[in-house]
């Protein structure tokens, strides 16, 4: 499934507000995660889960 920017955004924005991060630390530890195959902290992956199922609502 394809995400514009806009939906990533909203989806940082989300995480951000709903874990009480900075969105840069959200930011910073979903890109720091990619290339070393670590797992995001678990508040983080269930925000991101969260965010990301209200969007595919709509």
């Amino acid at each position: 499934m394809s995400r514009s920017p806009e939906d990533a955004w909203e989806i940082l924005v989300t995480v951000s507000q709903h874990s009480n991060s900075k969105l840069r630390d959200v930011a910073e530890e979903a890109v720091a995660t990619t290339p070393r195959q670590e797992p995001l902290p678990e508040e983080f992956q269930q925000c991101l889960a969260a965010a990301s199922a209200v969007r595919r609502r709509g």
